[in-house]
């Protein structure tokens, strides 16, 4: 109850300091999303450019630092101005809702300057420990508070995937998830102490670790009531826009329901945004309001009499700069929005078996679940394959064939011959490793189009795709496969001596948009977002998203616009692929939008 209470206040307080709460946050907003980021990204893009790097990834970390090392530096100058700039985005909401709590008669204005003044004046000797501080608390502060310069740190899905997969990998994943919750909650008051309180950084420890212990749960609930308050509003919304869509679709003609469907997307993330600063100004008063107990400042206490003198000064004048700077977002965006609404009429998706498989129904990179998948139709059957010791290729995807076959050895230390005596197990069943010729002969029989991904090791001969052209590369060509790689020197080389196969590079994180000579990217879905999408599209290249196994990550990926899925669930893929086409209605796009964007993403669908 006294959870609940607080929230209750808290939100009457937020009400009673509304058109300030909206210009602290929607100034923020302006700033980093349609200034910040769009700079950042270009001078990481420039950076790479002017060094003539074609991406960064982990592959080519090595050969950055030794051949470049001052885009290294460059780089890491980059790295540390983002970093600052979150610590004074943690600052400036801070300092400015803590000036609103205890400040009651000056303007909005005046808020501004006295919260940059404490900003300017910050002892930067604390940014080193920032960092560290970052890696406990941002996942916690990044799903209450937000932060769009921090949208790309978050852990990989195949990595999830990895730990989860395994059931000691998982109890000790699960276990570090919750040590790290528990730290950021010990932890959380770190930063407003530091900024408010001026307190040193071993002081802002000690003084958030002995304020938030009695309170731990107290914090714990608040956060949950702000989230499910907010879940539940904003899905009350959107369920009563798409309902009123929907009769659009069917009473008006599909170009004028076209118009109005763009409006009430608009109209929906003009809500999110609302709904989601109303969700980090409580976030960021359960914060603040805990470490003032020791002053006798009680939570009733704290938001009376706020009212008169706050109107007196702010007028009228700031709900119209709300209202304005609310405008300018959504018509910047009007053909962003415009172009997801109409994306899927144009944009056919391929769907595509990852390592050939459709659920459980057999043994991943052998012969007998491809001609199973196969009945499936799926446009294209992604494979892996390695160098044998004999030069030869064959089928398989692990490094190491002990997990799938028992033997503790790796594709290059054995022939093709002894590799094709072995048996490959997985769920509960088994079928004998298959050479990529029988692969690729079956492949064609059946008429099924091949995605071959060729895996390298540090073991791989020195003329190991020039073996691979040689034999393939015409076939390849003429029955329309593709090839990618997450080594880009095999991207490379393939562009140099055999530019008409049709080459997509992986990309397991997305972190700067690549200039290369890919024809497509195939980017892991976690961080794949409409800008690099966007941005590929510029370029005419094309962009596959794996591997999307969960229903509503296919629906969120379709309507970003890629030109491909890579599922294990192929059959899930064709269902989702088969509903959303049957169901062309705005409103049901709308929906399929609105329900995959979390009410504490300030972005919009910005490119």
């Amino acid at each position: 109850m006294k959870s609940w209470k607080f929230v209750k206040n808290a939100t009457h307080f937020f009400f009673q300091k509304g058109k300030t709460f909206l210009i602290l946050f929607l100034t923020l907003h302006i700033l980093i999303n349609f200034f910040i980021i769009p700079a950042l990204a270009l001078t990481a893009q420039g950076i790479l450019w002017i060094n003539k790097i074609p991406y960064l990834g982990y592959d080519n970390f090595t050969s950055i630092v030794t051949k470049n090392p001052l885009a290294v530096l460059e780089l890491i100058a980059l790295l540390i101005i983002i970093l600052m700039l979150v610590y004074l985005q943690f600052a400036f909401v801070f300092i400015g809702i803590d000036q609103l709590r205890q400040d009651y008669d000056q303007t909005i204005w005046e808020i501004l300057k006295k919260s940059w003044s404490k900003i300017h004046n910050l002892k930067f000797s604390s940014f080193p420990f920032f960092i560290c501080y970052l890696i406990i608390v941002v996942p916690l502060s990044n799903i209450l508070l937000g932060s769009p310069l921090l949208d790309k740190v978050k852990i990989p899905t195949f990595i999830e995937d990895f730990f989860l997969s395994n059931g000691w990998m998982t109890f000790i994943y699960l276990a570090f998830i919750l040590i790290i919750t528990f730290l950021a909650i010990r932890l959380i008051q770190v930063l407003p102490l530091i900024f408010i309180k001026n307190n040193q950084i071993t002081e802002a420890i000690k003084n958030s670790w002995h304020n938030t212990g009695p309170r731990f749960w107290k914090i714990i609930v608040r956060f949950i009531l702000v989230i499910l308050i907010a879940s539940l509003v904003k899905f009350a919304v959107i369920g009563f826009i798409v309902s009123f869509q929907r009769l659009l679709d069917l009473m008006l003609e599909k170009n004028i329901a076209f118009y109005f469907a763009i409006g009430n997307l608009s109209l929906i993330k003009i809500i999110q945004l609302l709904l989601g600063i109303w969700a980090s100004a409580l976030s960021a008063l359960i914060v603040v309001v805990d470490f003032y107990q020791d002053e006798k400042i009680t939570n009733s206490s704290l938001y009376k009499n706020t009212e008169i003198h706050f109107k007196k000064k702010l007028g009228k004048g700031s709900y119209t700069i709300s209202a304005l700077i609310i405008l300018i977002i959504s018509i910047v965006n009007f053909r962003n929005y415009a172009l997801f609404i109409n994306n899927h009429d144009n944009t056919k998706i391929l769907e595509i078996s990852h390592r050939g498989v459709d659920g459980n129904n057999g043994v991943q990179n052998t012969i007998p679940v491809l001609k199973k998948t196969a009945k499936l139709k799926p446009d294209y059957v992604e494979m892996d394959i390695h160098e044998t010791k004999d030069h030869q290729f064959i089928v398989m995807h692990d490094a190491n064939l002990k997990q799938l076959t028992g033997l503790n050895k790796e594709p290059y230390q054995l022939t093709l011959k002894q590799l094709t005596k072995l048996k490959v197990r997985e769920n509960g069943q088994s079928a004998p490793m298959a050479s990529f010729d029988d692969y690729y002969q079956t492949a064609r029989k059946i008429h099924q189009h091949l995605l071959i991904e060729i895996k390298t090791t540090p073991h791989d001969s020195k003329n190991m795709l020039d073996i691979f052209l040689k034999k393939y590369g015409r076939i390849i060509v003429n029955n329309h496969d593709r090839v990618h790689s997450l080594d880009y020197r095999i991207v490379d080389g393939i562009k140099q001596k055999a530019p008409k196969i049709f080459v997509s590079y992986i990309m397991p994180y997305n972190l700067i948009f690549p200039n290369t000579k890919a024809n497509a990217y195939t980017m892991e879905e976690a961080t794949l977002d409409e800008s690099f999408i966007f941005g590929a599209k510029n370029e005419n290249k094309q962009v596959y998203a794996w591997t999307v196994d969960d229903p509503d990550d296919m629906d969120r990926m379709q309507f970003i616009g890629v030109n491909g899925i890579i599922t294990n669930e192929l059959s899930k893929l064709k269902k989702s692929i088969k509903t959303n086409n049957k169901r062309t209605t705005y409103a049901h796009r709308i929906w399929l939008y609105a329900k995959e964007n979390s009410i504490f993403d300030f972005s919009t669908i910005e490119n």
